[in-house]
């Protein structure tokens, strides 16, 4: 089906804005094949919901050590994809009487592969990511995260996360220093306490970057 504007396709060809030429295979649009949904709407949310005791769903886990233990690999074990695959992901459900309260949400753990350690290029900046979103949460008190606009830019933080796993150039902007941007939000020393708090890794390992 075609997105809203379906001009997007032949635009994106005629502006140069399908990615990085040189190509990283899973990672860019090199040759413009990425699909665009037919709504674009950032307040849309499912209408299906389903009852509190859906079959693997659970109260979400305070780390990604506790995920792992949850994660269910055989959900997708029947998909046609090469062996070297990987994914992970986790799936919210939300109670009919609705809510973001820790009461009024489960989640389920779903990959392949996953539980073999793998970084793909530049994913730990998605946690630098993480960690501004909550230095930003808590001096608003809870009133923005990534959804903030730079001032004078109006450009969305969480739309610059695109950029930092795409290598999209267009912007004149870079995955690395934007990963630098985000620590500057965030904190390096507070990224480093994070990623040890929800990843549960060793204090022998620090968060570079």
């Amino acid at each position: 089906e075609a997105p809203t504007n379906p001009r997007i396709y032949s635009d994106r060809k005629a502006w140069g804005w399908c990615g990085w030429a040189q190509g990283l295979p899973g990672m860019d649009d090199s040759e413009c094949r990425k699909k665009f949904p037919p709504l674009f709407d950032r307040e849309f949310r499912c209408p299906i919901v389903f009852d509190e005791k859906g079959q693997g769903f659970g109260d979400p886990v305070a780390s990604v050590g506790e995920a792992m233990k949850r994660m269910d690999e055989t959900e997708l074990k029947d998909l046609d994809l090469p062996p070297t695959a990987r994914f992970a992901a986790i799936v919210v459900r939300r109670s009919s009487s609705g809510g973001d309260d820790g009461g009024n949400y489960w989640v389920r753990y779903i990959g392949l592969n996953a539980s073999s350690p793998y970084e793909p290029w530049s994913s730990s900046k998605v946690f630098a990511a993480a960690n501004a979103a909550g230095r930003l949460q808590e001096v608003s008190q809870g009133e923005i995260g990534l959804q903030a606009f730079e001032t004078g830019k109006g450009r969305q933080l969480a739309d610059l996360m695109s950029i930092v796993t795409s290598y999209d150039h267009t912007m004149n902007m870079t995955s690395n220093s934007l990963g630098a941007y985000f620590h500057s939000i965030g904190g390096h020393r507070e990224a480093n306490e994070y990623i040890h708090r929800v990843l549960g890794s060793p204090d022998i390992e620090s968060f570079g970057g």
